[in-house]
């Protein structure tokens, strides 16, 4: 073994393990080990910066690490639809303004105190629009996901109104969800 080998087994001999620095800097050592380590530490220039580095090391992650909070819990509905001969809660009034009447064209969907209107308009047989209309408590905004084979075709938005439309609907199955920071309305399968 060479001199410089046996030199560096005795470099830092006297220095407590790394671990003992940092169980001393998170103040888990017991009060006669951490005296000892603190009187090392006034003589080791080495040992202190060890203990710098791993207080600035914790420093940092303690900065970027995730606070938790208090998720807002959004519900997930499954609406149902009415069928339209049983029309009997508070929208029967407000789908008056929809143009149009509840036949087959127009379905009228229930998800808890929300309820949502679809009516296919079909100006030429090749291309279809869906129109919805949201009626029940107001939200800050709902956003609109037109989806096939979980594949999102068409994204839009609620209006003020709580109106939205849907363009250029080939046929086939979908699903729309209706999403906002209080819920989420699915209605699954809709096929056209």
């Amino acid at each position: 073994m060479s001199l410089e080998e046996r030199l560096s087994e005795l470099y830092r001999i006297e220095c407590p393990p790394s671990q003992t620095l940092g169980e001393y800097h998170l103040g888990m050592l017991p009060a006669e080990a951490a005296d000892g380590v603190a009187r090392h530490l006034a003589h080791c220039l080495h040992c202190r910066h060890e203990v710098e580095t791993l207080a600035g090391f914790l420093a940092a992650e303690e900065e970027t690490a995730v606070k938790p909070t208090w998720l807002k819990r959004v519900r997930t509905i499954l609406a149902e639809l009415v069928p339209p001969t049983g029309i009997g809660f508070p929208a029967e009034p407000a789908l008056s303004g929809v143009r149009g009447s509840l036949d087959d064209e127009t379905r009228l969907y229930q998800a808890e105190e929300w309820q949502v209107a679809l009516e296919l308009q079909a100006d030429d047989p090749a291309q279809k629009s869906l129109l919805g209309i949201v009626f029940g408590p107001p939200v800050a905004a709902w956003q609109v996901q037109w989806q096939q084979a979980d594949k999102r075709v068409w994204t839009t938005a609620v209006d003020e109104t709580g109106a939205f439309e849907i363009p250029n609907i080939q046929l086939g199955e979908y699903d729309l969800i209706l999403q906002s920071d209080e819920a989420e309305i699915n209605i699954l399968s809709l096929v056209i």
